[in-house]
């Protein structure tokens, strides 16, 4: 039994009894399809065809799924495998939970008109979507306006709710639609596929959305993948992440454009995805009005741009992007007088084929181009002259080249000198000619022939010391990597084939990567990339191993380990399940494991002691063996130093506290308002500033609950740590003990935070 799984004798007779009568209790409810069912069981599970519907692909169910759902109250509505036609919209309610079996279970609307929308909810709270598919069927609607207003899912003024493994299709406009001031939704693992007889606008809209996450979804074939354009109705759209998500056979892969009346686009997240366009279009990412955006880690494959702000765009950080096959990786304009941008950083991105790097067509101000590797043919900035305040330095091209600075000074100079950061230590002074007027600003390049190596030379150089690039790994593989860097290390990040592993707070920076799930043969890549106190990524490396058969894993040290694994599957769960995609992506990061009779009893409480655990592991910062604490009630440590290490790793960030001075309960349940508090208090410490401080008026759905947990729980709120806990929200109890699941989601959103 691993320690995270450690439970007291008392404990496991307990959780022995509860089950068996829980089972006792609700056994018929695992007669019938869908894993998912059995998920929801701690509810009475409202079946749709008990209430009429066929799910025939014939008979029209409209009426009897909207009975079912205005009668199940708080309990779960089920749709099992079949075709639902709908000839009338369904409208959600609040507190409601609709499951089906997976993508086998439609929802199919006949008829209609081209306004005629398939799941709307309006203003409602806790709604959760899960697990089945719309067909808004385009092709059956009659046409009275401008056929683009038959969205699959809209959902206007809707807060902390979640869609989750959803697939909507033809769609005669957007497939999922988040408007009029929808707050705190997640839209997770879902897919919109436009239809070859429908007008397909936007596949995932957020247009009305605010402090809400879209992350891991898939765009096929709509005009846009995923889209925020705010009309004269709607104020800001706010805090937006937007996270390894994926588009392909698109126009445009993302427009972010606020409202010509004043409302904007703030503070948005665009990170780790791949957007595929169209080739043949003029761009692949458009932002305008829009003020804070952090544009990282993305792969971009299409358009003539790769991003595109004609217009009014401020305090925008592009970085550690990879730029395909785009003609310009960043063009910067003024179009129609709208408005400048400015505070523009364009730092530490691959161009692969641009004809230009950056592009200034009108006038920008407080422009950063730096730390980029690009093609040596290719022009670095065009019309230079037109940027107040241009700073370009450290780019290198493809094959290591030259480093490129150029400043910009008040005329008429004489001397321009540009300082190497301190690791280069070198100076270099170019005399310049005076300048012939005093009207305009005068832009001096320097050119050195030192060697330079992005992303941000002399600040971090990344390596893995085990595995080895090439080498052969199977089951529970460590990771070690080390940095050597001019300045502080916030935080270190293990990736495999591009998806986020795991996050490291401190050195020496360790991971577990379980490879139970990989297929034998089969190449993976491991990369490691560090970041400063500010979330700028220093550093980055990357090697390929392959997966051993297991006649070879024999000889191999990752497999010579006698720690148990941490299972990659578990009996009473799956990628579908409820926590399921955080429970799953915790085990790979060897953060969780199982109860030894193969399951991970999500519903399950956590004891205060295997929090310490789970959260110190997850923040990687219990790599030593210091086991010191006030508390004489721990009991003795085992060959893990388990839970001493971890519970003292915390205590020595002030993130956890005792019962009291000298007891720290390690067999209690630890609460939901506890568990909050120890992540935000531990983040606070090993990344200050990482947690953004709500703005006044942020009002969080718990309110004011008590002294010492009020703001860790505004914070995670308003920061998104609690995305995904079921049932979030006003109704929320944050003294009831955190089960396994809500634990494990919040740390995976903690081990995904920017």
């Amino acid at each position: 039994m691993s320690p995270e799984a450690t439970q007291s004798r008392r404990w496991s007779l307990s959780r022995a009894v509860v089950g068996l009568g829980l089972l006792i209790i609700l056994a018929p409810l695992f007669l019938g399809p869908g894993f998912v069912r059995a998920a929801v069981a701690a509810s009475t599970v409202y079946d749709v065809r008990n209430y009429g519907a066929k799910g025939d692909g014939v008979t029209d169910d409209a009426v009897a799924i909207q009975r079912t759902i205005d009668q199940a109250g708080s309990n779960p509505v089920y749709l099992p495998t079949g075709t639902y036609i709908v000839k009338s919209t369904l409208s959600l309610r609040a507190n409601l939970t609709l499951f089906g079996d997976g993508p086998a279970s439609v929802i199919k609307m006949v008829g209609g008109t081209d306004k005629t929308r398939v799941v709307t909810g309006s203003h409602i709270t806790n709604v959760t979507l899960r697990d089945f598919t719309v067909d808004a069927n385009a092709a059956s609607a009659t046409i009275i306006g401008t056929g683009e207003q038959r969205h699959a899912i809209f959902l206007s003024g809707v807060t902390d709710s979640l869609i989750e493994r959803v697939t909507v299709t033809q769609a005669m406009g957007d497939g999922i639609f988040l408007y009029g001031g929808s707050a705190r939704v997640t839209v997770q693992d879902c897919k919109a596929i436009a239809g070859v007889s429908s007008n397909p606008r936007v596949g995932i809209n957020f247009q009305g959305a605010n402090y809400s996450l879209v992350q891991r979804n898939e765009v096929q074939g709509f005009r846009f993948g995923y889209k925020a354009e705010i009309d004269s109705t709607s104020g800001d759209s706010v805090g937006n992440r937007i996270l390894n998500n994926h588009t392909t056979n698109v126009d445009y892969a993302l427009a972010l454009n606020g409202s010509s009346s004043g409302s904007r686009c703030r503070d948005y997240v665009i990170e780790g995805n791949i957007f595929e366009t169209k080739e043949a279009k003029d761009y692949s990412v458009w932002i305008s009005r829009t003020d804070g955006l952090a544009f990282r880690n993305n792969t971009l494959r299409g358009g003539s741009k790769g991003v595109y702000m004609p217009f009014d765009a401020h305090s925008i950080v592009i970085e550690g992007n990879d730029f395909v096959n785009n003609a310009t990786g960043v063009d910067m304009r003024d179009y129609g007088a709208r408005g400048p941008c400015s505070a523009v950083k364009v730092l530490s991105n691959t161009f692969r084929t641009a004809g230009k790097v950056a592009s200034i067509t009108d006038s920008a101000s407080d422009v950063e181009i730096a730390y980029n590797r690009y093609p040596s043919s290719a022009t670095l900035v065009s019309n230079p002259q037109l940027v107040t305040n241009l700073s370009v330095h450290d780019n290198v091209t493809g094959t290591g080249g030259t480093a490129t600075t150029t400043t910009t000074t008040p005329p008429p100079p004489t001397t321009t000198t540009t300082t190497r950061p301190p690791a280069a230590t070198t100076t270099t002074t170019t005399t310049v000619a005076p300048s012939t007027t005093t009207t305009t600003l005068r832009v001096t390049t320097t050119t050195t022939t030192a060697p330079v190596v992005p992303p941000k030379p002399a600040t971090a150089q990344v390596s893995i010391a085990d595995p080895t690039d090439g080498s052969l790994v199977q089951g529970k593989v460590g990771v070690r990597m080390t940095v050597t860097s001019a300045i502080a290390v916030s935080k270190v990040r293990l990736y495999v084939d591009g998806r986020l592993i795991a996050s490291d707070y401190q050195a020496p920076y360790a991971f577990t990567w379980n490879t139970r799930s990989a297929v034998p043969g089969s190449a993976h890549t491991i990369a490691g990339r560090a970041y400063d106190a500010s979330g700028t990524q220093i550093g980055t490396t990357a090697i390929v191993v392959s997966i051993a058969s297991s006649t070879a894993a024999r000889t191999l040290r990752a497999a010579a380990s006698t720690t148990p694994e941490a299972a990659a599957a578990f009996s009473d769960l799956t990628l579908s399940s409820q926590y399921g995609e955080a429970v799953l992506a915790l085990a790979e990061a060897g953060v969780v494991s199982g109860f030894e009779d193969g399951s991970f009893g999500g519903d399950s409480p956590v004891t205060r002691a295997q929090a310490a655990k789970m959260a110190a592991g997850t923040l990687g910062i219990a790599d030593g063996n210091s086991t010191w604490t006030p508390f004489l009630d721990l009991d003795p440590a085992d060959a893990d130093l388990y839970p001493h290490k971890y519970i003292a790793a915390l205590f020595f960030l002030g993130a956890v506290q005792g019962t009291s001075p000298d007891q720290f309960s390690q067999w209690d349940a630890v609460s939901r308002a506890q568990l909050v508090s120890i992540v935000v208090r531990a983040l606070r410490t090993l990344a200050p500033g990482a947690l953004a401080q709500p703005p006044a008026g942020f009002v969080s759905a718990m309110g004011d609950i008590d002294p010492s947990h009020t703001e860790s729980m505004t914070i995670a709120e308003y920061n998104g740590l609690l995305q995904g806990c079921y049932g979030y929200g006003s109704a929320w109890d944050p003294w009831a003990p955190a089960t396994r699941g809500e634990v494990a989601q919040i740390l995976r959103n903690l081990t995904i935070f920017e």
